[in-house]
Parts: C-alpha cells; sequence; structure tokens
C-alpha cells in the first residue's frame, strides 16, 4: 500500500480515532456514505486526494491532542 493509499483497517481506525460516524467521516471528506463504505469494505480502495485528506486529518487530531495536554500540564503545574 503506497502513501497515497489507505488500508481498510487504517481508515477504520481513523474514524474510530477521531470520534466520528461513518456518515460523518463521509461528510468530512465530501464522499458519499456509499463510497466510504467500499473503502471500509475493500471493494475500493481510498486513494490519492481522499487518502491524503484522511491521513492529515488524523495527522491534525494528534497535534491538537499534543496541544491540549501541554496546556492542561501547564495549568496543572501553575495550581500547585
Amino acid at each position: 500500500m503506497s502513501k497515497q493509499e489507505v488500508s481498510p483497517d487504517e481508515l477504520r481506525d481513523i474514524i474510530d480515532q477521531l470520534g466520528l460516524t461513518q456518515t460523518e467521516m463521509a461528510e468530512q471528506l465530501d464522499v458519499t456514505p456509499r463510497a466510504l463504505e467500499f473503502w471500509l469494505s475493500g471493494a475500493r480502495t481510498c486513494r490519492g486526494p481522499a487518502a491524503v485528506l484522511v491521513r492529515a486529518m488524523s495527522v491534525a487530531r494528534s497535534a491538537i491532542a499534543a496541544d491540549v495536554k501541554h496546556v492542561l500540564r501547564a495549568r496543572l503545574e501553575a495550581m500547585e
């Protein structure tokens, strides 16, 4: 699988990580729920711009989570 493709398992993990329903993920990617179902079943491959966007969403969420942890840790330390 190339960097321009997302496997069904990876896609499922990212959807779970983002806390989205399949319908919400399809809306975020501007694809039909049926297209997302094809990708999740492996009948078709999530590739190209959609794959790049899926990976970007995952990275952005991870970065936001890290920033939130940093801010919360700093606030807790300031309270001590």
